[in-house]
């Protein structure tokens, strides 16, 4: 179970500044048209850990952990992509819809069936291909076998479904018939994780720093099969800044890490705050870092106003930032291919804007992106509702003000650019 932790006067835990919080992420600044739920049952891990107070906390910056590989190379790329210039487009080719559903998580099996969980009973429907709805299950809530406190699931390449349950620290293996395979306990607690092909997993530890109830320090760690720590790639502390006045002071942009797994188990991470991708071998050592120059667009008007706190009376003020960070989430295209999501489009555009690398890390075009929901939420670790694998971009969508909340799948077309 979760550690015991009573979050401090004046925290979010607290109710000084919920409504206000809450409101900005189901439809103000920070996660537009995406109602929280819909951002992960991943993040709920850590806002739970932390009793919703350190989302708004002050933050250090991040430190890699791991040593450079003896050929370690970087990359550094202009504002502008460089020739040869490719062309992306993402081109609708499915979509799918539930009656009152809600996705929190999206997986796509090695036969391109599409996994849509939903809601508080973690309800799976599975679609096959061509869209047809062929299973449907219910994961409930509880701690007895089967049950979860919070649900985090994974395919391994072998087809079994891994669900990792961050607050009872323990993982639930299914057969591909969803049949009860074993539980095993987890040493560490933690959420967001990810496979390699051999079933080692990565994912997001959290440790609470001695002698404090105010910060946490967040892992990004490798650990074997059986949830053993292999070694740690990147850690950032979390907690509020309290002032001498006893205002807690937090940020609109918290830096999170975002990560994927390629085919050859290398690791690809980015923190959010900094345009720097990082690409770490099987073994732990960093392999390529690749760099972007240039700064990021500064916040409009709308966005400062929707960050400022209204009440008066409250003890948690939001620092806000000249610019917008430089780095929204992280996918791994075919063809060798990087989509790193940004935060360049402006706030009432229907798509967003992404850059295009390729194997080698030199830039190679600018994209617009199907807008997903919770593209831009980074007030806690949370993996993305959207997904690319075997040629497809996969989204959860709700239209703006909206509950039709839908699942697309779009083909990802890519060419000469000009």
């Amino acid at each position: 179970m979760l550690p015991e932790w009573d979050p401090p006067p004046g925290s979010l835990a607290g109710s000084i500044d919920a409504g206000g919080i809450l409101a900005q992420i189901k439809g103000g600044m920070i996660g537009r048209g995406a109602p929280m739920i819909r951002v992960g049952h991943a993040s709920a891990v850590f806002c739970a850990g932390l009793a919703l107070c350190s989302v708004l906390a002050a933050q250090k910056p991040g430190r890699q952990l791991i040593p450079k590989a003896p050929d370690f190379i970087e990359v550094t790329n202009d504002e502008k992509p460089r020739p040869p210039l490719v062309d992306v487009k993402f081109v609708l080719d499915l979509t799918l819809r539930q009656e009152g559903w809600s996705p929190h998580a999206l997986l796509v099996d090695n036969g391109g069936a599409i996994h849509v969980f939903s809601g508080k009973d973690n309800t799976l429907t599975r679609f096959d291909a061509a869209g047809r709805e062929t299973l449907r299950r219910d994961f409930k809530s509880g701690q007895g076998p089967g049950e979860f406190g919070f649900f985090d699931p994974g395919f391994t390449q072998d087809g079994r479904l891994l669900v990792l349950d961050g607050r009872q620290r323990r993982l639930t293996a299914f057969d591909g018939d969803l049949k009860l395979l074993g539980i095993s306990r987890v040493a560490l607690w933690g959420d967001n994780f990810r496979l390699d092909s051999l079933s080692s997993m990565y994912l997001m530890v959290m440790k609470f720093l001695p002698n404090t109830r105010d910060r946490q320090l967040l892992v990004l760690t490798k650990c074997s099969p059986e949830g053993k720590p292999v070694y740690e790639i990147h850690e950032y502390e979390w907690g509020l800044y309290r002032d001498s006045t006893g205002i807690y002071h937090g940020q609109a942009f918290r830096s999170q890490v975002k990560y994927q797994i390629d085919a050859r188990d290398n690791l690809w991470y980015v923190a959010t705050d900094r345009y720097e991708i990082h690409i770490v071998s099987p073994e732990g050592k960093l392999v390529r870092r690749i760099i972007k120059k240039g700064d990021p667009r500064k916040l409009t008007g709308a966005e400062i106003e929707g960050i400022k706190t209204k009440d008066p009376r409250s003890k948690v003020v939001y620092d806000v930032p000249e610019r917008v960070p430089p780095i929204a989430d992280l996918f791994l295209l075919d063809q060798g291919y990087v989509l790193v999501v940004t935060f360049e489009s402006q706030p009432e555009s229907g798509e967003l804007i992404g850059d295009i690398f390729d194997g080698q890390g030199i830039f190679r075009a600018r994209a617009r992106v199907p807008k997903y929901d919770g593209w831009n939420f980074l007030m806690a670790p949370s993996k993305p509702l959207a997904l690319a694998r075997g040629g497809f971009f996969y989204t959860v969508e709700t239209p703006e003000g909206g509950d039709d909340t839908v699942v697309k799948r779009y083909k990802i077309i890519m060419g000469k650019g000009s």
